[in-house]
């Protein structure tokens, strides 16, 4: 049983209640599942504030307004919806997706999430960005590496803000990129109230968010949230891309991106994902 399935139930039996329910009473109702996935569910709607847990034997659960009000506009039927399923499917995706979004800017995109995972030096993330940035009238060039995590439509939740987040200390920006389900209306208000939490905690850490969407036959991605550029320790990220490099074979077309000359890139900052 998927997260978005466990919040559904939980959601709905709260909303049928309509009263205060007893923490046992809801466990017992909601079957199927862990004491750990219930438990972990209860926490992610307390802190999208859709639910309030109150005092009592064993401890009370309700909705809040908030909550019933995102029970009624519609979340229950966002679980009728699909993504294209397994989250490594995504990864060609949004590859091609933020590619063909990167316009004249110089860069090389490269999918990591294979690669086997340097213990106490960083985490992988699913997609690395390499940019170069030139300033001519400055006589200045420099690499900016960024990274992006990729979650599928029924894995939404903190976790994905925390794992992007790890990679600031390797990487200059961050991001986290969410699937949006296929033939689901795009809806503001909808998006914001779902990842209230993700969007309050991307800016507490600087985390970029965007969101996947199909276009006609191709995806096309809406940011949200821009990534900060932070300092990372540049002996680690140079340790980094000499690894990641390396495995892919790609050095070599590193090596002519970043010696290469350009007009394209008139003292212009990139700003990855941006539209």
């Amino acid at each position: 049983m998927s997260g978005r399935d466990t919040r559904k139930r939980i959601l709905s039996r709260l909303y049928v209640a309509a009263v205060w329910v007893s923490r046992p009473q809801l466990r017992g109702d909601i079957t199927g599942i862990t004491e750990e996935t219930f438990e972990a569910t209860l926490e992610a709607l307390r802190g999208e504030r859709l639910i309030a847990l109150g005092k009592g034997q064993g401890g009370r659960v309700a909705l809040t307004e908030l909550g019933i009000q995102t029970y009624l506009d519609g979340y229950d039927d966002s679980d009728s919806y699909e993504g294209l399923g397994e989250e490594k499917s995504l990864y060609p995706i949004v590859k091609t997706a933020l590619e063909a979004r990167s316009g004249t800017h110089e860069t090389l995109f490269v999918d990591t999430s294979m690669l086997r995972m340097r213990r106490g030096q960083w985490t992988n993330p699913d997609l690395m960005q390499i940019s170069i940035i030139r300033r001519p009238l400055l006589r200045q060039k420099a690499v900016q590496v960024s990274s992006y995590e990729v979650k599928p439509w029924h894995d939404w939740s903190i976790k994905g803000v925390f794992e992007a987040a790890a990679h600031s200390a390797v990487f200059h920006r961050s991001w986290l990129i969410l699937e949006w389900a296929h033939g689901l209306p795009w809806d503001p208000g909808r998006f914001e109230r779902w990842a209230e939490r993700m969007l309050s905690e991307c800016g507490r850490f600087g985390v970029g968010l965007m969101t996947l969407h199909p276009k006609e036959k191709a995806f096309c991605l809406r940011t949200h949230l821009r990534a900060k550029v932070g300092n990372p320790d540049e002996q680690v990220t140079e340790a980094m891309l000499e690894y990641y490099l390396g495995k892919k074979n790609l050095l070599a077309a590193y090596n002519g991106l970043v010696d290469a000359g350009s007009e394209q890139s008139q003292g212009a900052d990139m700003q990855d994902g941006d539209d």
